[in-house]
Order: structure tokens, then C-alpha cells, then sequence
């Protein structure tokens, strides 16, 4: 995952040739005026850079992931189509995921948020996206997921039956070493002190599973924890919700 800034021959070919499988830039709109506002920089050097990719992607066969991941907030709500219609262009897959409060910092900019006003626009650019991924533009993201993006974004609210495998498939680890079970959880351990094995079975761990699973969390909406779950997943996963609630009951 990258913001495509250092995609230049000089800094991107030496890793390509290291082979490099996947390749992940961060691009919330081809508007120069508004990623200058979303980003704080020029778009320029990424796009030209995504354009520099596309052209000698095919020479490097290891590279078997290309995208983009946009965050959809109020700034880019109304700028998603020509996003992608250019990543169709050349050949690059685009994934959403909604706006979410920043999980370590107190920056979350007001003018980025959505309210009860902005449910109709909402519902109808993502509409527009569905539509648009209905007739084969190249949107990795599952429909069942954009459908949760106007409550999450106006009401922080969940889907029904939603289920959270964060904890059985993610570990996050912050600049200090400390080890998450997800972002926006308190950490579980600290790599300075135990070895990640020590910590990805501790009981701490397995807490930090049982609250995920039973929602007991800050209920985030992002696609690597909510998006293609198969019917063993979820039979699986059913299994262990039912198991966890019986624990946090005793």
C-alpha cells in the first residue's frame, strides 16, 4: 500500500524486479484541486506514475495485484465516476472503503464527514458505483459491502448480521511495536518484550477475538474485515459467535 508518490522508475523497478506481487495506491480522486485538499500534494507525480505502471506491468509477470483503494468521504462523493473510468482505462482494478474517524489521533476534519442531509446524494452515488461495476468496470468491491456505506457514513451503524473476522486474520503492528488484533483495537502485546507467537495465542488475544466477534469493538466498516466471506467462513464463524457470547456470559 502506497500514495503513489515514489511510483518513478528509479525507486519502483529495483522493487518490481525484487518480485513484488501486489501493488496497492491509495487514490481518492484524479481532481487535482481536491486531492491537493483531501492529500495536502500534487496528484501529478501519481498519476503519472499509475500511468508508468500500466505500461510495463506486463513485464514483470510476479505482479499479480494492481489497484486502488479510495476512501470515499464528503470532498470526493461527487468525483467517484471519473475515478473509475480512468483506472478502466489502464487496467487497474478500484476498491472502496467508507471514511472512517481516525483511530490514534484527534484529527477528523468536519468538512470530510457526511450527515442525515447527505443521505439521498449518498445513496445515489453509490447506486452509481453498483451500477457501474454491474457493467463491468473494473470495481473490486462487493456490492452487499457498498450497500453498508450510506448508514456507516451518516450513522456509524453496522449492517445486520454483520461479522468481523478481524481477529483470526489480521495483525497490526503500530511504529512503537505494539501488536493489535485491528487498528482500532487497544494493543494485545508489544514485540519488544514477547514474540508474536506468544502473543497471537495469549488469552488477551483470544479476548480481543470473543469482543470482535460479538461487535464489542469501535465497529469499523473496512473492507479487509467485512468483504468475501465464503459459506464455511460464515458457518465457521457462526460456530464461534454462538461460543463467545457463552463465554462472556459466564
Amino acid at each position: 500500500m502506497t500514495n503513489g508518490l515514489m511510483l518513478n522508475p528509479n525507486k519502483l523497478i529495483p522493487i518490481l524486479e525484487a518480485g513484488l506481487n501486489s501493488l496497492c495506491v491509495s487514490l481518492d480522486t484524479i481532481d487535482p484541486e481536491i486531492y491537493r485538499a483531501i492529500r495536502g500534494v500534487p496528484i501529478d507525480p501519481v498519476l503519472n506514475g499509475l500511468h508508468y505502471v500500466s505500461k510495463i506491468r506486463n513485464d514483470f509477470p510476479s505482479l499479480v495485484v494492481f489497484s486502488i483503494n479510495c476512501v470515499i468521504s464528503k470532498a470526493n462523493i461527487q468525483h467517484l465516476v471519473p475515478l473509475i473510468e480512468f483506472c478502466s482505462e489502464l487496467n487497474i482494478k478500484v476498491g472502496f472503503q467508507p471514511l472512517h474517524n481516525s483511530f490514534d489521533s484527534t484529527y477528523n476534519p468536519q468538512e470530510l464527514k457526511f450527515y442525515e442531509d447527505d443521505l439521498s446524494l449518498l445513496n445515489s452515488q453509490i447506486e452509481t458505483i453498483i451500477k457501474m461495476k454491474r457493467q463491468g468496470y473494473l470495481i473490486t468491491s462487493d456490492i452487499d459491502y457498498l450497500l453498508g456505506f450510506p448508514d456507516y457514513l451518516v450513522y456509524k451503524r453496522l449492517p445486520e448480521g454483520t461479522i468481523c473476522t478481524a481477529g483470526f486474520t489480521t495483525i497490526a503492528i503500530d511504529t512503537n511495536l505494539n501488536v493489535k488484533s485491528c487498528w482500532p483495537m487497544k494493543p494485545v502485546g508489544n514485540l519488544h518484550t514477547q514474540s508474536l507467537k506468544d502473543i497471537w495465542t495469549s488469552d488477551t488475544y483470544k479476548q480481543h477475538r470473543s469482543a470482535m466477534l460479538a461487535l464489542d469493538c469501535p465497529g469499523c466498516w473496512l473492507r479487509c474485515h467485512t468483504e468475501y466471506l465464503s459459506v464455511s467462513w460464515l458457518n465457521d464463524l457462526q460456530a464461534l459467535i454462538t461460543e463467545a457470547k457463552s463465554e462472556r456470559h459466564k
